[in-house]
C-alpha cells in the first residue's frame, strides 16, 4: 500500500517542467497565429478589386474630374460640368449634368447614373445601374488641418447628410459614401482634385 501512495501525485519538479512546457507551447501557438494573421493581411492587400468596384470608381473619377459644381441630397448627387459623352461613350466635352440618383424598383433600391446634356437635346448615353442596394448617398469634405476631432486623418461622413440644394463649387477633396437601407456602408469613394 505504501508504494501506491507514493505514485499518486506529481513532484514539484514534474509540475515545474509541465508548466514550462505549456508556456513554450502557448508561445509557439501565439507565434503561429500572428504569422497567419500577417499572411492573411498580405493576401488581402494583393486581392484584386471586384470589377463592379473598379467600374464605379472609374465612373466617379471621370465625372468628378470634369465637374465644376455639385448638388447633394440623400437621394441624388448632381454634378455640373463638361463631362458630356457621345452615344459611342467617347467624351465630347459638352456641358452636361451627371446625376447619381437612388431609384426604387419594387423592393430593390439602386444607384443609377444618368447624363443630361445642358445645351438641349436628348440624352446621349443611356441610364445605367451603377450599384444595387443603395438607399442613401452621403458626403463630407475634409476637416481643417487643425481639426482635433479627426485623429489620424479620419474624415467622418456627414450624419445625417447635409443637403446641398444649390450649385456649390466642387471642393478639392470629397468623400462619398453609398449606404444600404440598414445604414451600412456599401461603397466609399475618395475624390481628390489633381
Amino acid at each position: 500500500m505504501s508504494r501506491a501512495r507514493q505514485h499518486r501525485g506529481m513532484t514539484a519538479i514534474e509540475v515545474l517542467a509541465s508548466t514550462i512546457l505549456s508556456a513554450l507551447l502557448m508561445t509557439a501557438l501565439i507565434g503561429v497565429l500572428r504569422g497567419l494573421k500577417a499572411h492573411e493581411q498580405a493576401l488581402e492587400l494583393r486581392r484584386p478589386e471586384p470589377p463592379w468596384q473598379a467600374s464605379l470608381a472609374a465612373a466617379l473619377a471621370a465625372d468628378l474630374q470634369h465637374a465644376v459644381t455639385y448638388q447633394l441630397t440623400p437621394q441624388a448627387l448632381t454634378l455640373t460640368g463638361h463631362g458630356g459623352r457621345a452615344a459611342s461613350g467617347e467624351s465630347n466635352w459638352l456641358p452636361s449634368l451627371v446625376v447619381y440618383e437612388v431609384r426604387r424598383n419594387d423592393d430593390t433600391r439602386m444607384l443609377v447614373r444618368r447624363e443630361i446634356p445642358i445645351a438641349g437635346g436628348a440624352a446621349t448615353v443611356a441610364d445605367n445601374v451603377a450599384l444595387v442596394g443603395v438607399a442613401e448617398i452621403r458626403a463630407a469634405s475634409p476637416p481643417a488641418a487643425d481639426d482635433a476631432n479627426s485623429p489620424l486623418g479620419v474624415i467622418p461622413v456627414a450624419t445625417p447628410p447635409a443637403a446641398v440644394t444649390v450649385d456649390t463649387p466642387l471642393p478639392n477633396e470629397l468623400h462619398l459614401e453609398f449606404r444600404s437601407a440598414s445604414g451600412e456602408s456599401i461603397f466609399r469613394y475618395h475624390y481628390r482634385q489633381h
